[in-house]
């Protein structure tokens, strides 16, 4: 039966945003099971020694969504010593030592031990500023130049605010860490403090060797103790995850439509959502979800929130039209990657800065480093590229016609 069959006594749930957790999570059961092992290992020695947790994978790959449904069972489970709690951040707020304490005060549900303790800290540091810089207002400089982020945990752990409980920090885009916030991953990677406490950090593929750059710094980056990479997801959790969600959203749709949006989202969790938007958007313009106009309409959505994502990234670069030599390059030689050097040496032949190009783009996950060698990394994210460089061409071609 094609039509659209809404369940019965069951509210719908909704789609939340990209970033966020689907009304139904799909697959990873071997990350989560890994994860989970890390976090029990630490739990029970108290001793976080062999380092930090890191997932790692191209863009739209899942990367947040699982770290936050690894942390939301984490705390949704029951253990008889120790409460576990989560602080999500990203890389900008290791930058301040005060403001980063503040938010691990909430998390621990211990916001008045916090505040007294960074007041004390305050009234002992050189800039001063008292409980103004506490209750509001906080400059950067400020931040910056008041408290030392150990000493705030040691004192917190003294006054009793880790006193039965543990913390899973999940850090986003921990690629893009600077060097104000290198002291801090220090601190809570080596975890001196003498809490349980999981950082896990979430990164483009080059993240291991961004952290591999900061040993023999002051941080002190010295050791990981997993890396997680995440591939997409096979087609049955692909078919699982839009099947699942559409059925928690009220909808039963065909089992051929469901093998469409599985397709054309090769498996990619962020894909998945917008071809699970636009399954809800033909479904309201159409009534029903089948094979044709509704299916169509749907796969469209889909490819159009690609797009929009794809284009997102390539606007973070400085010129993304200097990238396009390389799927050039790619075309003519019949491959789908190409060596770093040689990426940089291609760009700068057409008039563009290759090393700061391709810098960039690594940066930023439209290309994908690995082993020495770049890619668009998602098998979409050629295409795309190889549309945008024809869209190119044909726009100088009209112009030399004309």
């Amino acid at each position: 039966m094609n039509d659209v069959q809404p369940l019965a006594k069951r509210p719908p749930a909704k789609l939340r945003s990209q970033r966020g957790r689907p009304p139904y999570f799909a697959g990873r059961t071997e990350e989560l099971a890994a994860l989970n092992k890390r976090l029990d290992d630490l739990c029970e020695t108290v001793d976080p020694s062999e380092g930090m947790s890191l997932i790692v994978g191209v863009p739209g790959v899942g990367k947040t969504q699982l770290a936050r449904e690894f942390a939301e069972r984490a705390v949704a489970v029951a253990r008889e010593e120790l409460d576990v709690r989560w602080l999500r951040v990203d890389a900008t707020m290791l930058e301040t030592d005060i403001g980063l304490f503040r938010e691990i005060a909430a998390a621990l549900d211990s916001e008045k031990i916090g505040r007294e303790v960074a007041e004390m800290d305050t009234r002992n540091t050189a800039y001063g500023g008292g409980l103004s810089i506490i209750k509001g207002n906080m400059t950067k400089e400020h931040v910056r130049h008041t408290g030392n982020l150990f000493e705030l945990l040691r004192a917190a752990k003294a006054a009793g605010a880790w006193e039965g409980k543990a913390l899973v920090v999940t850090i986003d885009e921990l690629q893009r860490i600077r060097p104000a916030g290198m002291d801090a991953l220090c601190v809570l990677h080596q975890g001196d403090h003498g809490c349980p406490l999981l950082l896990v950090g979430i990164g483009l593929q080059h993240l291991p060797e961004v952290l591999g750059n900061l040993e023999g710094t002051s941080s002190g980056i010295s050791r990981v103790a997993q890396t997680i990479h995440l591939g997409p997801l096979s087609n049955v959790e692909t078919v699982e995850a839009i099947e699942q969600n559409m059925l928690a959203m009220g909808h039963r749709i065909p089992k051929e439509c469901t093998m469409a949006l599985a397709k054309a989202s090769h498996g990619f969790p962020q894909h998945v959502h917008g071809y699970l938007a636009g399954a809800l958007q033909a479904i309201e313009e159409h009534g029903v979800l089948a094979e044709g106009a509704g299916l169509k309409s749907a796969l469209k959505a889909g490819d159009q929130t690609r797009a929009d994502y794809y284009n997102a990234r390539l606007r973070m670069l400085p010129n993304q039209n200097a990238v396009l030599p390389i799927i050039d390059a790619m075309l003519k030689r019949n491959t789908d990657f190409l060596w770093q050097e040689e990426s940089v040496k291609i760009v700068d032949d057409a008039s563009f800065d290759g090393e700061k190009t391709v810098r960039k783009a690594i940066e930023h996950g439209v290309l994908t480093l690995n082993d020495g060698a770049v890619s668009f990394g998602i098998p979409s994210f050629h295409t795309h590229m190889v549309h945008k460089l024809e869209v190119r061409r044909q726009g100088h071609h009209a112009q030399d016609v004309s």
